[in-house]
């Protein structure tokens, strides 16, 4: 604080002091000078009124009867505003109490009416003190003002009147936060200054103290305390300590809390899933975000933000932005409430089937680029995958081998699914990519120069003679064909002996079989012979 605020305060602490023994213990010397004020306001008066009186007799004597009931009338009014007028006189002495009009100021002073031959002044630096109050207004309006007589100081060119505003405030503005900090009352402050740990704020001519922790139900940075110098908040008074020094403490978190607490009642008695609400972001993690619903905090999930892909909620939305959302699940007992963001109509892949039919030809931008695929953006928000297996003709060690992120690519639908927000596309059913790129073709171009210098040093194989190049068997092939000869030779060796075995079973088959009719013959015969014997 700075050691002007400090002399002001210690001066504002004597007021009441100094009221009190202005108005109880007024010196002689004081009185004196009051009645020397008024004594020949007194007498001009009663000039006006024995003049008045004089003109008044001589109508009378004209006409008296007429005039008689006039002239106690008006008689009696000039008593009556003669008495309104000694009573209304301001008693301008040290310490006291007054009411003025401001007609005009300057760079240093604001001058006040006070009903006297010499004008008061006030410090400019009072009303800087002050921004509520406005200078102009006051002028233009007339309204009166309560002034404390500072000082009284005569010269050659009449008397120098010091006044004080601000210590008329000050007692006023301390009766007023000590009724409310009894009453449990808020008051308005308006935030003058940032300091270490807080904000000083004014009421009035009253500093007001706030700690950084009773400025909102949640840590702010200093940042966010800066935002504050300048605006108006209403607080609860929470210390009015005036026993020394005054020190008055105010709170806006009570306040809020206080408030919070009812609105919190109110919701959770109507709540229910898929109930809309307007809320404010409070707080952003990077899981999440926090939504004041007034009372009860929701939580927005950072996959409930957008429909695309996002590293960080702040992407989405900013401490302070009032959002529209729904209730997905809560449960009160714990406290808890489930928010939706995004709306269903917003998805990308709604009704995806209508927009891409499967084999019809896409065209997109490789936009990611994973072991088992890339996945290639085809319209806005929608990402399509293409398998590794659908990208080239040949083997990939991966995708990279032949893609790049960036890379425009076309592709054939496979399939695609509203239901399961998926397109599956293919890249080689269009044109495969076979061209290898970057580190995989320097691989591919390594291997292919080791494998030529393996045919170099490879010896004669069985087809070729890799010495000569010439279409001419080789060694081994005269080999192999000798080879493949003698089995042949082999062979018909042994079909020969099989069919030689096979005539002579044969043969001997032949020989039995004609035994065998031979004998039956001769049975034959046999018969024949007993049966003619028999006939015989």
């Amino acid at each position: 604080m700075s050691e002007e605020n400090k002399d002001a305060l210690q001066e504002n602490q004597a007021v009441e002091n100094e009221l009190e023994a202005a108005n109880n213990d007024v010196t002689s010397a004081e009185t004196t000078s009051v009645e020397k004020e008024v004594k020949p306001a007194q007498e001009e008066q009663e000039a006006k009124t024995s003049e008045t009186s004089t003109e008044e007799s001589a109508e009378v004597a004209n006409d008296k009867e007429t005039e008689a009931s006039d002239d106690n009338h008006n008689k009696k009014s000039e008593d009556v505003s003669f008495m309104d007028y000694i009573d209304n006189i301001p008693q301008v002495r040290k310490g006291a109490v007054i009411k003025g009009v401001i007609v005009r100021y300057d760079d240093e002073y604001a001058y006040v009416d006070i009903r006297d031959k010499s004008e008061g002044k006030i410090s400019r630096s009072e009303f800087d003190r002050d921004p509520n109050f406005d200078l102009d207004k006051a002028i233009a309006e007339k309204n009166p003002v309560e002034v404390f007589v500072k000082n009284i100081r005569f010269t050659d060119a009449g008397k120098d009147i010091q006044l004080s505003k601000s210590r008329v405030d000050f007692v006023k503005h301390k009766e007023e936060l000590e009724k409310a900090f009894e009453n449990h009352e808020p008051v308005t402050i308006h935030i003058d200054r940032q300091v270490k740990d807080g904000l000083i704020g004014t009421y009035g001519s009253i500093d007001v103290y706030i700690h950084r922790t009773q400025i909102d139900n949640r840590t702010i940075s200093d940042e966010e305390m800066a935002e504050y110098v300048g605006q108006d908040l209403e607080v609860l008074i929470t210390q009015f300590d005036a026993r020394r020094r005054l020190r008055v403490s105010g709170s806006r978190r009570t306040l809020i809390t206080e408030v919070r607490k009812e609105r919190a009642e109110e919701l959770w008695s109507s709540i229910a899933v898929g109930d809309i609400y307007e809320g404010v972001v409070r707080n952003i993690t990077k899981f999440g975000v926090f939504v004041d619903l007034g009372g009860v905090d929701g939580l927005i999930h950072i996959s409930e933000l957008s429909w695309g892909h996002i590293k960080h909620p702040s992407e989405v939305v900013n401490v302070g932005d009032v959002v529209q959302v729904y209730v997905k699940d809560f449960d009160q007992e714990q406290n808890k409430i489930s928010l939706g963001y995004r709306k269903l109509e917003d998805d990308p892949y709604y009704n995806v089937e209508e927009k891409y039919p499967e084999g019809t030809t896409v065209s997109g931008k490789v936009v990611r680029i994973v072991n088992f695929g890339a996945f290639v953006e085809i319209g806005e928000g929608v990402d399509a995958l293409c398998h590794i297996s659908e990208i080239s003709d040949r083997h990939l060690e991966s995708p990279k081998d032949v893609l790049v992120v960036g890379q425009e690519v076309e592709a054939q639908v496979l399939e695609s699914s509203s239901e399961n927000r998926r397109v599956s596309i293919s890249i080689k059913a269009v044109e495969p990519l076979n061209e290898l790129r970057g580190a995989a073709a320097e691989r591919q171009a390594k291997r292919d120069a080791e494998r030529a210098k393996r045919e170099a040093n490879r010896p004669a194989n069985s087809y070729v003679d890799n010495s000569s190049k010439a279409d001419a068997p080789s060694d081994m092939e005269i080999a192999f064909q000798a080879a493949l000869a003698e089995q042949a030779q082999g062979e018909e060796a042994v079909e020969e002996v099989e069919g030689t075995t096979v005539e002579a079973v044969e043969n001997e088959e032949t020989v039995d079989a004609e035994k065998v009719v031979e004998e039956d013959t001769e049975e034959v015969e046999e018969s024949a012979k007993v049966e003619e014997s028999t006939e015989e």
